[in-house]
């Protein structure tokens, strides 16, 4: 991914500062994983959030969520903030019985780029 996100555009990305938003990573990565065919849903609602990305891939369903630091000293909070909104929230009640992971890919104003992407289990699917 990271890869195919460093092949946009400088001028894509900076016209209007787009990069600067998670709404604009979330759509190329809906947009990655629908051409490869993938089961992809954006803000998938629950009654309490919506998650900005869900993949199906066969019996397995993981729930994305994308985060934008300033700095990459601030992936670690960035990391553990939204690993525990994702888990609070219920983000992935609907997918019981499945096998479910929650995801969160972060990336950087700056670099205009994905810094790191970890998944976590989530137990009692």
């Amino acid at each position: 991914m990271k890869t195919w996100l460093s092949e946009i555009s400088y001028q894509w990305g900076n016209r209007n500062d787009r990069a600067r938003y998670e709404a604009w990573y979330a759509s190329l990565l809906h947009m990655y994983f629908g051409s490869r065919g993938e089961e992809v849903r954006s803000h998938d609602t629950t009654s309490r959030m919506s998650s900005d990305i869900v993949v199906s891939l066969g019996d397995k369903t993981f729930v994305l969520g994308v985060r934008i630091v300033d700095i990459a000293e601030e992936v670690e909070t960035a990391f553990a903030a939204a690993f525990a909104q994702m888990r609070v929230r219920g983000l992935a009640e609907q997918y019981r019985g499945r096998s479910v992971h929650l995801v969160v890919v972060v990336c950087a104003r700056e670099v205009r780029n994905l810094l790191e992407v970890r998944a976590e289990p989530l137990g009692d699917s």
